[in-house]
């Protein structure tokens, strides 16, 4: 009994179609639950009245905080000990910080043509 290739083929079409749609939607998920688990890992470590300003590392395991707590702003060190209280800074203004460039911006810069904008 002899198969025409003619009746194979929507067969073969089927599969691979089958396939390639099931491999954009695995992908699909697995980017939609990343950023879902991404975004709210972000916002549970997130507080409303109490925010890391700058953070400088010192070695591996140490480093300096400043936080600021109710418009007070604290100096901390962290190790692996635990975290420790130094001092209240007083007088303390924080710089003006740049805000962080976002990927569409950037991409339109270099779009245009005008890279350092």
């Amino acid at each position: 009994m002899t198969i025409s290739c003619a009746i194979l083929a929507p067969n073969y079409l089927t599969g691979y179609v089958t396939v390639i749609f099931v491999f954009i939607l695995v992908i699909t998920l697995a980017f939609i639950s990343t950023r879902w688990l991404s975004n709210s890992r972000f916002s549970a470590s997130r507080g409303k009245q109490m925010r890391v300003i700058e953070r400088l590392y010192l070695a591996a395991d140490k480093m300096l905080l400043i936080v600021l707590v109710d418009d007070t702003y604290y100096l901390m060190s962290q190790d692996k000990t635990g975290i420790k209280f130094i001092d209240v800074l007083e007088n303390f203004t924080p710089l003006e910080t740049k805000q962080e460039n976002k990927f569409s911006d950037i991409l339109e810069k270099f779009k245009n043509g005008n890279k350092d904008k």
